[in-house]
């Protein structure tokens, strides 16, 4: 029921841009930043329901920090913490 609620409260575009997000390894904290959705636990529900994490491919330790850092150096207004 609260699947249906969430499909039609929110379109499928932007659940469509929230995966593509999720899929580049964006927290679901920094997806819904990004996407002015007033909290996280959307973003979870999308990825359990749709089964994100099975689509994403296997990253060693390193990968994901290179990734990480690109990502964070991209940002603007950055903080030291």
């Amino acid at each position: 029921m609260f699947y249906i609620m969430a499909n039609s409260r929110y379109s499928d575009e932007l659940i469509g841009v929230a995966k593509s997000l999720y899929l580049r390894r964006y927290t679901p904290a920094e997806i819904a930043t990004e996407l002015n959705l007033p909290n996280r636990r959307i973003v979870y529900y999308w990825a359990e329901k749709g089964n994100w994490q099975d689509l994403l491919s296997h990253e060693s330790v390193l990968d994901a920090i290179n990734r990480r850092i690109i990502l964070l150096s991209e940002r603007n207004n950055k903080t030291v913490f």
